[in-house]
């Protein structure tokens, strides 16, 4: 199957159907004239002419485009010679056409079919010559006729509208190449541009950011002075930008771009890293403290809310900075140690900036060996759950245990969660985590059931994990697998995760309530302690947090906040559970402050499930 014409084969196709018919208009034009005149062999010449210029035509509009060319082509050029070899020879009008021929030729023909007529006419005009000065054949002059004349001004007129369309379309041809060539140098120009600069807010991007560095240490070096870049990141862009819009995102990044460029010296520079991340180089830094001060321009300039579709929004910025020479030589090294204390200052709480210094790496290098680990802990078995006893305080009876992750690094020994549990959440793998410690903690509740041991297993819940969507149908499962009802499950929920009063929230919450889980507070009095989601949220457990009861007989200020806690508990009727008891005396003073439950090393700690069951057999009052 043969491929559709394109365009330009098109156009062409169309000039010379065109031409085709105006070649038609002249040869019936001057055969009108020659039967009028009595001309029998130029009427023959002229008919036949006519035949094959019409079969052409035909071929044209059948799309066959060479072969119509050709035999238009040719028709034109051996109808010329026979016009000037039965008339007047090279003095003849029809010699007007040549011209016009070898045009159309060099346009819609090949370079073959061209040379082939010019060497036709060229040997023609010869043979015509000789013919004439052998006396091989008589060339008469005729006198000249209106019909002549008609005749020679339809071939003119012929040959120049040809020439005239196609020379049409060579000009508007050339105009448009010339504007093709202005969109390529426009397109290069936009491209060189882009390689260099951000295409939303025109700053330099990274790669001209660190000729700009390179520039600064140079400066530096001559003057023995000091260089600097701060990577700075707007907190929690993404929120506004997927709540608000893109449109509202751009254009709030357009204003922060104003605000920090007018912070700025006309010296410095800022670039666009990428997203809602900025570069600023400083140069000729008499000290650190010049990096301190630009920073804190930055921040100021950015502490007033942004006006985005009608609202104040609030907008701060966390600002790593690195110098030269003191924290590295190249613009790689800068920007990997600024990006390093940029984090550091998020971790800090945000709207804040920090300077590199050495510890980070190392914090860095840590939490990658840890995520690196985990990611196969799951796998090889590593993770493990201890199990720490709870008992009623007023029967003496062990009620019920908190299970407590724990990881047996090949390397460093058995980790506590507060090592490894922080880089689960930063590197994404605490989903999975948490689905296996809780479907762990399951399977051995199962297993104190099978024993008869009414124990209610305490399961500690991720704030990341908490926010999961899959979250409902994880403790759906881990529960139908074990084969025990969710009334020996407590899942333990820190404060910060009901502070957000979302309908999302209460939703999750009354899902999972519906299933018979019951909830409790840990850590209660370290976060943000509140009476009213006590109440909408209906826990029934608050876990007193260990910092308190540590230091409950060291003074009256301690005692007094435990007893409020567990004061407030009692009027709301929620139970209450004391952690970190580590003795006797401690021990005593909640019992008569009336705490339902307690844990800690005054019992045991955590220990493994084998361990924790023999545990239970030596206790007095199983």
């Amino acid at each position: 199957m043969s491929a559709a014409p394109g365009p330009g084969t098109v156009t062409l196709t169309r000039r010379l159907i065109q031409i085709q018919s105006v070649s038609i208009a002249v040869l019936a034009i001057n055969w009108v004239i020659c039967l009028l005149q009595g001309l029998v062999p130029a009427v023959l010449e002229l008919s036949s002419g006519l035949l094959l210029l019409a079969s052409a035509l035909g071929y044209a509009r059948k799309g066959r485009f060479v072969v119509a060319t050709n035999l238009t082509l040719a028709t034109l050029t051996l109808l010329t010679i026979a016009m000037m070899w039965t008339f007047q020879g090279l003095h003849d009008g029809a010699m007007l056409a040549f011209p016009g021929i070898l045009v159309f030729a060099a346009i819609l023909g090949s370079g073959r079919l061209f040379a082939a007529l010019a060497t036709t006419m060229v040997l023609a005009m010869g043979l015509v010559l000789a013919a004439s000065l052998q006396g091989w054949h008589t060339f008469v002059v005729q006198e000249v006729t209106v019909g002549m004349l008609v005749g020679l001004v339809a071939v003119l007129v012929g040959s120049a509208f040809g020439i005239w369309v196609l020379a049409q379309d060579l000009r508007r041809t050339l105009v448009q190449l010339k504007e093709e060539n202005l969109r390529v140098v426009q397109s290069q120009a936009h491209i060189d541009f882009l390689a260099n600069f951000d295409g939303l807010t025109g700053l330099p991007n990274r790669v001209l950011g660190r000729d700009y560095l390179q520039m600064a240490i140079s400066q530096a070096q001559r003057t023995d002075s000091f260089a600097a870049i701060l990577h700075l990141d707007l907190d929690n862009f993404k929120t506004i930008n997927d709540s608000l819009g893109h449109r509202a995102g751009d254009q709030l990044l357009l204003d922060a771009r104003d605000r920090i460029q007018g912070a700025l010296h006309p010296a410095d520079t800022l670039c666009r890293q990428a997203g809602d991340e900025f570069l600023v180089i400083l140069g000729n830094l008499p000290s650190g403290d010049e990096a301190a001060a630009g920073a804190t321009r930055i921040m100021a300039a950015l502490a007033e809310p942004f006006r985005v579709q009608g609202m104040d929004v609030p907008m701060t910025a966390s600002l790593g900075l690195a110098l030269y020479p003191e924290d590295g030589l190249d613009f790689d090294t800068l920007l990997q140690k600024a990006d390093t204390a940029m984090y550091q200052a998020k971790a800090q709480g945000r709207n804040h900036f920090r300077f590199f210094d050495p510890g980070m790496n190392t914090t860095m290098v840590e939490y990658l060996h840890l995520a690196s680990g985990l990611h196969a802990a799951v796998q090889r078995q590593e993770l493990v759950l201890h199990y720490q006893p709870q008992v009623h305080l007023g029967s003496g009876r062990i009620v019920g245990a908190e299970a407590l992750l724990r990881w047996h690094h090949p390397e460093r020994g058995l980790l506590l969660p507060d090592r490894f549990i922080p880089a689960a959440e930063r590197s994404g793998q605490i989903g999975e985590i948490g689905k296996w410690a809780l479907e762990e903690a399951c399977r051995q509740a199962r297993k104190w059931r099978e024993e008869g041991l009414d124990l209610v297993m305490s399961v500690n819940l991720s704030p990341v994990q908490f926010k999961r969507d899959d979250l409902e149908s994880t403790v759906r499962m881990a529960l139908a697998e074990a084969g025990i009802p969710a009334s020996c499950i407590e899942l333990e929920l820190t404060e910060s995760m009901l502070i957000d009063d979302s309908p999302a929230l209460t939703h999750k919450l009354r899902n999972l309530r519906a299933m018979g889980l019951s909830f409790s507070i840990d850590d209660f009095g370290t976060g943000y302690s509140n009476l009213s989601y006590l109440q909408r949220f209906e826990v029934e457990r608050l876990k007193i947090d260990q910092s308190f009861v540590k230091r409950l007989t060291q003074g009256p200020q301690d005692e007094a906040l435990v007893l409020a806690v567990i004061q407030m508990a009692k009027s709301l009727h929620l139970g209450t559970v004391a952690e970190g008891i580590e003795d006797g005396p401690t021990l005593k003073r909640l019992e008569a402050m009336g705490c339902d439950l307690g844990q800690g090393f005054h019992w045991s700690k955590a220990i493994p499930a084998g361990e924790f069951m023999t545990f239970l057999q030596g206790w007095p009052q199983r």
